[in-house]
């Protein structure tokens, strides 16, 4: 059924019957196959099936990406047959034959003109290509994808807190005592990460009014050295204008770093450094983030130079 209901949308095809469809699929199969560009399409077919299974399981439904996936291996391979066998003449001449057979009619539909037909494919592109971007993003980040599914549908607290008051948090039991409503998770970070010994992570809703998706705190010999805090893309403009005016214009600047964007900096009265995304990604699955450092940790020559 999934067959005919695919060759059926082909405009070659689309006129032929079930019957015709079987024969010519079955040519079109033989003489793809004798083209070596035909075992191109093998090794793509189990990629697909694994990036929909990634996209399941980001959004939480490993079963239904795994089905996606199958079902787009299958016409990928449907497809890339046809494409290669319409490359041979006698592919198009035995199309041709079938589609003057006595009762089969090659009339266009009606209502088809020309420029709706070409409207309507551009508006069909269109949306496929905004799907398959889509999709190939959660394919290529899932993590990030998960978490921003896990931040939309569930419920968080919201936490505040002065910037210039976050020193005055010491160690783990003063975070948790600090922030009572949320839920930290902690661990031991392996040696030689350069950030601390210990990660507490907890999940938010929204840091000082403005939405943030999660808070991480860094550790080393139980003294809390940085604060993270994971801010979405569509948040980006207003955490910024927030920044600036609780601590006024920057006074440090990084450039970029890996995927992320340049970073923009404070230095805060106590001597901590304050740094955020400059602008936001151009890939709105990369969240911006915040960091503090606490100031003896924090010398000008590490966290950031005057933005030239």
């Amino acid at each position: 059924m999934s067959l005919h209901l695919s060759l059926s949308r082909h405009p070659l095809l689309r006129h032929l019957d079930s019957d015709d469809r079987d024969r010519v699929w079955q040519s079109m199969r033989a003489r793809a196959f004798r083209d070596g560009r035909s075992w191109l399409l093998l090794p793509l077919m189990p990629m697909l099936v694994w990036a929909g299974f990634r996209v399941g399981h980001a959004l939480g439904f490993d079963i239904a990406g795994i089905v996606g996936g199958t079902i787009a291996a299958a016409l990928a391979y449907l497809n890339g047959v046809v494409a290669i066998a319409l490359t041979d003449p006698s592919i198009r001449q035995q199309i041709a034959r079938a589609g003057r057979r006595p009762g089969v009619s090659t009339r266009t539909p009606p209502g088809s003109a020309p420029r709706a037909v070409a409207t309507k494919r551009m508006l069909g592109v269109g949306v496929g290509a905004v799907l398959l971007t889509t999709l190939v993003g959660i394919a290529a980040f899932p993590d990030y994808a998960r978490e921003y599914r896990l931040y939309l549908t569930e419920a968080r607290p919201r936490v505040s807190i002065a910037w210039t008051k976050i020193s005055r948090t010491r160690d783990e039991a003063g975070l948790r005592a600090r922030f009572p409503q949320i839920e930290f998770r902690c661990r031991s970070l392996p040696a030689g990460a350069g950030i601390g010994e210990r990660r507490c992570d907890a999940d938010i809703e929204a840091f000082n009014g403005i939405p943030a998706m999660f808070v991480s705190a860094y550790f080393t010999a139980n003294r809390l050295g940085h604060l993270a805090i994971a801010v979405p893309w569509w948040s980006h403009r207003r955490m910024r204008r927030s920044l600036e005016r609780a601590l006024g214009p920057t006074t440090h600047g990084e450039p970029r770093q890996g995927l992320g964007t340049p970073l923009a900096g404070w230095r805060l009265p106590g001597g901590e450094m304050l740094v955020f995304n400059r602008n936001a990604s151009w890939n709105p699955l990369l969240w911006n983030q915040i960091f503090w450092s606490r100031s003896e940790r924090c010398g000008d020559a590490d966290c950031g130079r005057a933005p030239g």
